[in-house]
Formats: C-alpha cells, sequence, structure tokens
C-alpha cells in the first residue's frame, strides 16, 4: 500500500513534466488541470512519503517488537472491595511483566544461557482524542514519530466462581490485523497478569526477528501455545530465584506442548545437572542426540540402536547446535565417572524392595535399565582398554547391573565402584576422541558462526583433554593397572598438541607438562569457555584418585593452582561482565572440576577481585547445591509445622459450646492433608517431584493464612549458616561440633563438617518416616526390613484418637495438643533458631505423637473410634 501511494505521488510530478508545458493558445481546462498537478504533487507526494516511511518503520518495529502500546485496563467488576488491584495498578504491573519477557539462549555449561531483551519499550496508547482541524493534523504528526506496531487492551470481569479473576485480552498487530481475544482466569491476580503477559508475547513472538533463535525456530509464522512461552518464562524466572523444584516442573510443562523442542531439553538436563541428577541427566543428553543426529547417518548409525529408525526427518540446520552440546555434555558427565557410579547402585541403607521404594528410587531404576542397554553401542571399545590385566571375575554386564549380590563385602563393593568408575571415563574418551575427529575433518559440523561461540573447536579438543585426565585418574585408583594415558578409538587424528597428552608415565601428571599441551591447544584470541576449560584442566590434576593413591607434592599443588587462576583470570578478561555474572553461581558454587581450588586463598582473591562480593567469599564445600536443598527440605518441614500450630490455636479460639460437625470434619481432612504431605516429605525429600508437591500445598495454605511467601524461599548456602546448623543439630556435646567461626578455616575441615550435617539430616528424615510409619493403620507388623518405614507415604494415616468427652473443655484441650505436637516437629527440624540439640527436641516431639486425647469420630458426633489406643 505504501509503495503504491508513492509510486502514485511520484507519477503525478513526473508525467505531467515529461508532456510539453502548455503554450499560451492551450486551452484554459489544461492550463488549470498543469496548475492543479504542480500544487498539490509536492503535497501528495510528502503525504505519501511520510506514510511510507511511518509503514516501514511500523514493519520494522513490529518485526524487532520494540514498541508497545498498552491501554488502561477497563474495570468491568461488580466486587472491587479491600484486596483487589485496581485496573491502574494492574496495567502498570502488566506492562512490567511485558517487559520481563526474554530469550535464554542455552550455554555450553549449566547455568542460565544468554539472555536477551525480547519486547523493550511499552508505551501507554491512551491519546487524548482532538477534534476539528487538529484532529487530521494530529494524525499527520503521527507519522513523523516511531510508531508502535502492536497495541493490547483488556478488561476485567467477575469470574465464574467466588474469588476468581477473569480478564479479556485483545491484541492488535497495526495497522488493521487482530488477533483472536484470549480469556484468562485464576484465582491470584499477580498470576493473571503473568499469564495475560506471556500470552500477548506467546501472540506475536512467532512474527519477530526473535524467533529466528535456533530454539524457536520451528515456530516461526506458526501459532505457538500460550502456556508454552508462560512455562518457558517461568521456568527461567524460578531457575533465577534458585526455585529449581518448581523450576524443573516448568520446563516439562512446556515440553508437554513442544516435545519436539531439543533445546527445552538441553536447559532441562543442565538443571538436573546443577541438582547432581546425573542419570535423569544423562538420559535426556542422549535422547537429544538420537533426535538430531537424522542427517548424519555415520552418527546415527553408531549412536542409535536398532530401537531407532534411521528415517530421514525435516531438515532441520538448528538443531545441529543442539546435537553439539549434547554430545559434549554427554561426554562430560560420562567422565564424571565417579558421580555416576555413586548414582548407579543402590545406597548402602536401601534395601531391594520395590514395596519400599520411593517414586524417585523407581524411576532412577527404569533409567538405569534404558541406559545400560544403550552401552551396546560402545562393543567396539576393547576390553583391555579398562578390564586390569588378568581381571577374569568381573565382565561389563556384571558391574553394570543396578543389582549386587547378596551380603557383597564393602571392599569388593568398592572394587566394583572403581571399575565402573574407569569403565565411564574411558567411555567418555572414547565419545571425545569420536568428537573430535568429527569437528576435524567434516567442516559441516560448524556450519554457522554462532555454533563456533557455542562451542569452538578448541573447547572439543580442551574437553579431550580433561576427560584423559580424568581417565587416567580412575587408572590409578584400580590395582595392577597400568598408569599411562593411551586413545581409545582406533581411527582418531589427533593434532600434535593432542599428542603431546598421550604416553605420560604415571598420576599426578607433571604441571609443566600439562601446561605445554594447553597452551598448544589454546588459541590466540581465546574466549571465557576456551580458558574455563584449561581451568577445570588444571584443577582436575590436583584431586586424588583415591584415598590410598598419590597426590602432587606441595610445589606441584601450588603450581596446578597459581596456573589454574592464571586461566581463571584470563576467562574473565576475556568475557563481558554480564555474561561473568550469569556464569558466577556455576562457578563459585556447582562445578565438581573446581572443588580443589575453591579452599584456596587465591580462589577467594578472585571472586573478591572479579565478582566484589558484599561479604568476604565463604569456603565452599563440594556439593554445596546439596546442602542448600537440605536446608530447604528442613525449613519446609518447619514450616509446616509452624503453620498448621497456628492454625490449631485459632481453631481453640474460635470454639464454641455447639460443636458444628462440617466445621469439625474440615478441621479433619486438613489435618489429614498436612500429615500426608509430612510423610510424603520424610520418605521422598530427594525427589523434586514430591518437594514441588509439597512446596505448591504449602504456598497455598501459606497465602491462605495471611502469611509473607518469602518465609518459604531457599536458603543461600553460605558457611556461618552451615556452622550454625550443624552445632544446633548436634549439640554442644558431640565430638567434631564446633559452634564458633574462628577466621579461615580448611577446605578439608568445611568437607566433613558439611558431609556430617548431610548425614544426620538424612537420618532425622527416617526417623521421622519410622516413627509416623508406626502410627500407621495398615503396616505389616511382621515386615522387619530397616527401610519399611519407607512404605508410609502409601499408608492410611488417619489420627486414632481416644476421646473422654464432648465437653467444651475437651475440646480446647485437643486444639492445644495438636497444637504444641505441630509446634514440637517444626523445632525437631528448625536448626536455624533452636537452643537444644536435635536428639532433645525428637524426644519432646515423639513424647506428645501419643499422648492420650480426643477423636476425630467422637468430636463430629459419630461415636467412639474403634481400637482407639492413644496414638495420634
Amino acid at each position: 500500500m505504501a509503495v503504491t501511494m508513492l509510486a502514485a505521488a511520484l507519477a503525478l510530478i513526473i508525467i505531467p513534466s515529461v508532456l510539453a508545458f502548455p503554450a499560451q493558445n492551450s486551452p484554459v481546462s489544461i492550463k488549470v488541470m498543469w496548475t492543479f498537478l504542480q500544487v498539490t504533487g509536492p503535497a501528495v507526494l510528502g503525504v505519501a512519503c511520510l506514510y511510507a516511511v511511518g509503514r516501514a518503520r511500523l514493519e520494522w518495529n513490529a518485526w524487532h517488537a520494540s514498541q508497545f502500546d498498552v491501554a488502561e485496563f477497563v474495570d468491568r467488576r461488580s466486587d472491587t472491595g479491600p484486596g483487589t488491584m485496581a485496573s491502574v495498578e494492574l496495567t502498570a504491573r502488566f506492562e512490567r511483566k511485558l517487559t520481563e519477557s526474554r530469550i535464554y539462549r542455552t550455554a555450553a555449561v549449566p547455568d542460565t544461557g544468554r539472555i536477551n531483551d525480547f519486547i523493550q519499550i511499552v508505551e501507554n496508547a491512551a491519546d487524548a482524542a482532538p477534534q476539528g482541524w487538529w484532529k487530521a493534523v494530529s494524525r499527520l504528526m503521527r507519522l513523523v514519530r516511531p510508531p508502535s506496531a502492536f497495541r493490547v487492551s483488556a478488561t476485567l470481569l467477575d469470574g465464574s466462581t467466588p474469588g476468581e479473576h477473569k480478564i479479556v485480552v485483545e491484541l492488535i498487530r497495526l495497522p488493521r490485523f487482530l488477533a483472536a481475544p484470549l480469556i484468562i482466569s485464576d484465582v491470584d491476580e499477580d498470576r493473571l497478569v503473568e499469564q495475560a503477559a506471556n500470552s500477548v508475547a506467546a501472540l506475536m513472538f512467532p512474527v519477530t526477528r526473535h524467533c529466528k533463535h535456533p530454539q524457536w525456530v520451528a515456530w516461526r509464522n506458526c501459532a505457538m501455545p500460550t502456556e508454552l512461552f508462560d512455562a518457558y518464562q517461568r521456568a527461567h524466572q524460578f531457575q533465577l530465584a534458585r526455585r529449581y523444584d518448581e523450576a524443573l516442573h516448568e520446563f516439562y510443562r512446556a515440553l508437554s506442548h513442544d516435545p519436539g523442542n531439543v533445546y527445552i531439553r538441553l536447559e532441562t538436563a543442565q538443571l538436573l545437572e546443577r541438582l547432581e541428577l546425573f542419570l535423569e541427566a544423562l538420559a535426556i543428553y542422549d535422547d537429544v542426540i538420537v533426535i538430531c543426529n537424522r542427517e548424519d547417518e555415520r552418527l546415527a548409525r553408531w549412536w542409535n540402536s536398532t530401537e531407532f529408525a534411521l528415517e530421514k526427518g525435516r531438515r532441520l540446520r538448528s538443531r545441529g547446535g543442539a546435537l553439539l552440546l549434547a554430545r559434549y555434555r554427554h561426554a562430560l558427565l560420562m567422565g564424571l565417572g565417579d558421580r555416576i557410579a555413586g548414582q548407579w547402585w543402590l545406597p548402602d541403607w536401601e534395601c531391594p524392595h520395590e514395596d519400599h521404594w520411593d517414586p524417585r528410587r523407581g524411576q532412577r531404576s527404569a533409567v538405569r535399565a534404558m541406559l545400560a542397554h544403550r552401552f551396546d553401542r560402545y562393543d567396539d571399545i576393547p576390553d583391555t582398554a579398562w578390564l586390569p590385566p588378568g581381571e577374569k571375575r568381573l565382565t561389563l554386564g556384571k558391574i553394570l547391573s543396578d543389582e549386587l549380590p547378596a551380603g557383597l563385602h564393602a571392599a569388593d563393593r568398592q572394587e566394583r565402584a572403581a571399575l565402573l568408575r574407569h569403565y565411564l571415563c574411558t567411555v567418555a574418551q572414547y565419545e571425545f576422541e569420536r568428537l573430535v575427529e568429527d569437528t576435524t575433518r567434516r567442516g559441516s559440523v560448524y556450519r554457522t558462526r554462532e555454533m563456533r561461540e557455542l562451542l569452538s573447536p578448541a573447547s572439543v579438543r580442551l574437553g579431550l583433554v580433561w576427560t584423559t585426565l580424568r581417565r587416567t585418574m580412575s587408572q590409578a585408583a584400580l590395582p595392577g593397572a597400568e598408569e599411562q594415558s593411551s586413545t581409545v578409538y582406533r581411527n582418531v587424528t589427533l593434532s600434535p598438541g593432542l599428542r603431546k597428552l598421550f604416553g605420560s608415565d604415571s598420576w599426578p601428571p607433571e604441571p609443566s607438562r600439562l601446561q605445554e599441551v594447553i597452551e598448544a591447544l589454546l588459541p590466540k584470541k581465546a574466549g571465557w569457555h576456551e580458558h574455563y576449560s584449561a581451568t577445570c584442566i588444571f584443577a582436575v590434576a590436583l584431586l586424588s584418585a583415591a584415598a590410598d593413591t598419590a597426590r602432587p607434592d606441595a610445589d606441584q599443588e601450588r603450581t596446578l593452582a597459581r596456573l589454574a587462576i592464571l586461566q581463571l583470570h584470563k576467562a574473565a578478561a576475556a568475557s563481558h561482565s554480564g555474561y561473568l555474572a550469569e556464569r558466577r553461581r556455576w562457578l563459585m558454587y556447582e562445578d565438581p572440576d573446581l572443588a580443589s581450588l575453591r579452599g584456596t586463598d587465591a580462589f577467594r582473591n578472585f571472586e573478591t577481585l572479579v565478582f566484589a562480593p558484599e561479604r568476604p567469599a565463604s569456603l565452599r564445600p563440594a556439593g554445596s547445591t546439596s546442602l542448600e536443598l537440605v536446608f530447604y527440605q528442613a525449613k519446609l518441614v518447619a514450616a509446616l509445622g509452624e503453620l498448621m500450630a497456628g492454625v490449631w490455636r485459632a481453631h481453640g479460639a474460635e470454639l464454641t459450646a455447639e460443636a458444628d460437625p462440617s466445621r469439625l470434619r474440615g478441621w479433619h481432612a486438613r489435618e489429614e492433608q498436612a500429615w500426608r504431605q509430612v510423610t510424603l516429605l520424610a520418605v521422598g525429600h530427594r525427589d523434586w517431584h514430591i518437594r514441588r508437591r509439597v512446596i505448591k500445598e504449602l504456598r497455598r495454605w501459606w497465602d491462605e493464612s495471611g502469611r509473607n511467601e518469602d518465609h518459604l524461599l531457599p536458603t543461600e548456602y553460605s558457611e556461618e549458616a552451615l556452622y550454625v546448623r550443624h552445632a544446633r543439630l548436634l549439640g554442644p556435646e558431640e565430638e567434631g561440633n564446633k559452634t564458633v567461626i574462628r577466621g579461615a578455616r580448611k577446605i578439608g575441615d568445611i568437607n566433613d563438617t558439611a558431609k556430617r550435617y548431610l548425614d544426620r539430616c538424612e537420618h532425622r528424615m527416617r526417623e521421622l518416616a519410622a516413627e509416623l510409619h508406626r502410627l500407621s493403620d495398615d503396616r505389616d507388623p511382621a515386615d522387619d526390613c530397616r527401610n519399611a518405614s519407607s512404605a508410609v507415604a502409601q499408608m492410611s494415616l488417619t489420627p486414632l484418637l481416644h476421646l473422654p468427652g464432648r465437653s467444651l473443655k475437651d475440646q480446647a484441650r485437643f486444639c492445644q495438643a495438636r497444637a504444641e505436637l505441630w509446634e514440637r516437629l517444626s523445632t525437631w527440624f528448625d536448626d536455624e533458631g533452636a537452643d537444644e540439640p536435635a536428639a532433645v527436641r525428637a524426644a519432646e516431639f515423639r513424647k506428645r505423637l501419643r499422648p492420650p486425647t480426643l477423636s476425630w469420630a467422637a468430636l463430629s458426633g459419630r461415636g467412639r473410634s474403634p481400637g482407639a489406643d492413644g496414638r495420634s
């Protein structure tokens, strides 16, 4: 349209000029027409030019999603009493949520990916409506200013149920395209506004340039489900807030609407890595490789088993980056052989009875069976590459079996674990050698500049150095094994820099030799990831292969630590400050390779220099994420106990002479639900599904009680928090307890303290499950397994309480007893504010768990409970 008007205006000017100027004897009509064209032509040309420029800018802004007009919401609700937000406030919240929409790019390390703003500017479209000639002039002047391509209007309505809110949102793509109105309902106004903002962003996202990113290119010019974009945004918001269980749920919700999105799968696997759920992450990386290798027949024939067809699917070039990242992360996870081996078999304190397994244990058993089946692809690895000379007792099938023989000696178990670790490291080196071969010989792996920025060839070669060191370290822990590195994949062609690595004498490696290899592999303009990979290599060399193997001497340790920190400083200098901030948590807390560096003064100085922390850098033990989860689990139990204690005190204040049976039944239902959440946490606290379910229910009750939800947020690790909780859990009389922090401590001290605290917290959860299991109506008295209490989450836990009478005094006594019971449960798990050791707090809880008191049946007028024996 703009081009047509511009062409017509130019014709009005050019065509008369081509024709001969009217002579004096020409008719008057021709002279008048000529004069008219000469006068109106420039004006029409100017208007057409303004329109063409305005329309072009409109299309540009629509393509870049750079401007938005949001009209003030129209409020047509009948009830706008206290507690209800006004339309102006809701409009402001909607604008803020809309501008918070982000595009996250997958990175090579498990942390928040690169963040790009999606919608940059939000304007208010509530312009005054001028009248008369000024209206035409104002519309003409609007062509001069940058136009807004999208306009949003919304109407607030009453919900279909009491307490529900409803909003109708309309999105207009100027000049004349109108999307179908969206009708959204929710009981929470904040959540309602968030859904509306994410739904609007999902409607316009596929027609903007942002949909060119690899993870979203399949939705270009297609109707994207609003739930997909909403789940994706919430997943990253929860991840930034360290609410990892809820973030995982949102990632899986996004995958339910877009199961073929391999980039969301990668982000899910990286989050699982951060939660130390390595088997689950490994399975997802494996699936991504299977999905993405359809364009590479050679890779598919090796990687895919006979269950997966080698069909030619849609040719999606955008999946090349996902395939490269998945192969890289899969090989790195295999290289963490000790972590995978630690999760492969049942822990020592668990039993093989499936009836006693929590849902996580059953799911992990299925994942192990699937992964063990896929190890067939490594059949061409010779046994001599991972079996010690003369070893004939153990085969690959035996070490991959998820069931160990009954009565297996601890030394034999450790031998199998060491052998499984070495086999996994051998597989990791094999995968890296094939990846190096593919990236060296076939340039099609790096088809775009973005893929090189995502994971450079130098990073892949440095990954091979890292996994070779890991394999050499695991080999040193095997009795009788030759401590010499060698290639595994027979067809690999090594660069001169990599050839220097193989043939080294023993573990630990010489720092000078390692430095020579790394300098030969680092490019001249190395970036953050290359230098960070070099840091991890030096840090791995600081680790010990086993308790009885050689460690680097003092001079070697100082040299390796200095070289590692030097590479960290180079990585920081080669990256943007914002990029560093996004990687801070992974670097400072979570990367297992840097565990040997975090206790050094040089590493703490690096943190102070680069990140400028508010307080002096804390010593961090290995697995600080597990510590934060344990803090959070105890916090959830304590918060639930605190909440229910307050509920029962409120019930006691509401008592009247006439007991209302319906109200008592409501109390009974809430009590049963609360105890069910306690049993779920006691048994399944290691399962993120169960934690998220309990968190969701607890937040709902917390909101109904009018409490501040900040009390339910996860606790961030600090050295002081660990020592305080450890001191109050064990008590001052127990050996090894530290109640006061006096200056800097060694990393070994804090590792021991963290392990002791984790073990005691795990024991406390099992103890709680055992106490509740004794109260269950349908437990099997003949089941003498030490883990029989694990089945309590599936059992009936209706409280059976004896009732001496139905007087108001009895009811008040009942409410007081319930409040004290919940209060003691809260105190037992409150390691932050309790004054007594956990053993004393546990005894107080047990004492109040089984007193003679009232029954639910009698309180509701249904007589005494049969078999009441004073248990609650």
